[in-house]
């Protein structure tokens, strides 16, 4: 560094003789000039910190941090933090997540809908293991070989037809006769349990 200094000296006479107001040496102005070196540390990123104590030397930092940068201000340094220019959560290693289901948004298959670890962050109405955004049925459990959706019982098959016999018309007419509504119930029931089927 350099050094500047301006200094005024006033003289007041010799004090040594009395009622003598004759100045020992003019009154005047002291300028001087000097060169600063400061011994210590070197700081080669100029944060503040010098490199002996930086963990970060090379790149400015934060003194919290050792002087180790944290981008996003986190409370994560950029070295550990696996989204450093997104503001994030530490049990995510500092990844953000906006639905709040424990999956890191760089990582969820829905990041704005709250879903399951096992589904990439997606939520599964039904229950049935299969993603509702892949689920061809997500109200209705059933299984991956049908798309999410309940496959066809022997059962309910054998329903349907001998529920088919018992359909009953008025006579000349397109209208049911009363005593197929129950019937019809109960087709309709077995149609919903299997919504995507081909009867």
């Amino acid at each position: 560094g350099l050094e500047l200094t301006t200094k005024y000296k006033k003289s007041f006479g010799d004090r040594t003789v009395v009622n003598n107001t004759t100045p020992d040496a003019p009154s005047h102005f002291q300028h001087t000039a000097g060169l600063i070196f400061k011994f210590g540390g070197k700081d080669t990123d100029g944060d503040g910190i010098y490199d002996k104590d930086d963990a970060c030397p090379e790149v400015a930092g934060l003194k919290q941090f050792n002087g180790c940068p944290d981008t996003d201000g986190d409370g994560i340094i950029d070295s550990n933090d696996a989204c450093p220019d997104v503001f994030g959560l530490a049990a995510l290693n500092g990844c953000p997540d906006a639905d709040g289901d424990g999956v890191a948004d760089k990582d969820d298959a829905c990041p704005d809908v709250f879903g399951l670890a096992t589904l990439n962050g997606c939520p599964d109405a039904d229950g049935d293991g299969i993603a509702d955004k892949d689920d061809k049925c997500p109200d209705v459990k059933g299984t991956a070989a049908n798309n999410g959706c309940p496959e066809v019982t022997e059962t309910a098959i054998k329903s349907l037809n001998e529920y088919a016999k018992t359909i009953l018309f008025e006579s000349g007419k397109a209208s049911f006769q009363k005593q197929t509504f129950a019937v019809l119930q109960s087709i309709t029931a077995i149609l919903k349990e299997y919504p995507t089927a081909k009867f």
